[in-house]
């Protein structure tokens, strides 16, 4: 069990770094809970409460880094796929 926070808690530094480096800011709130309904009737499903303010903040949320690089693998890798999709080996002959 140790050793499974162990691994949470690296987990929650790298994540925190990255997020800093990328220039986000954690805050910490009290929030009434006439002011919570409300932000719950905007939410979406995909949805968490820092993408919902900054939607409602400043028009659009921000990608967050893991996104950025999740879609650059997405991108190469479906890149990748097309090429050997489209190979095919000459064979004697074919030429």
């Amino acid at each position: 069990m140790q050793n499974q926070n162990t691994n949470n808690a690296d987990r929650l530094k790298t994540y925190r770094q990255r997020m800093k480096a990328a220039g986000f800011v954690q805050l910490n709130l009290w929030l009434h809970p006439d002011a919570l309904a409300a932000l719950n009737k905007e939410r979406t499903t995909s949805d968490c409460y820092g993408r919902l303010l900054e939607r409602l903040l400043v028009g659009e949320p921000k990608p967050r880094p893991w996104q950025l690089e999740m879609k650059a693998r997405q991108r190469a890798a479906y890149t990748g796929h097309g090429l050997l999709r489209n190979y095919r080996p000459i064979k004697k002959g074919d030429a």
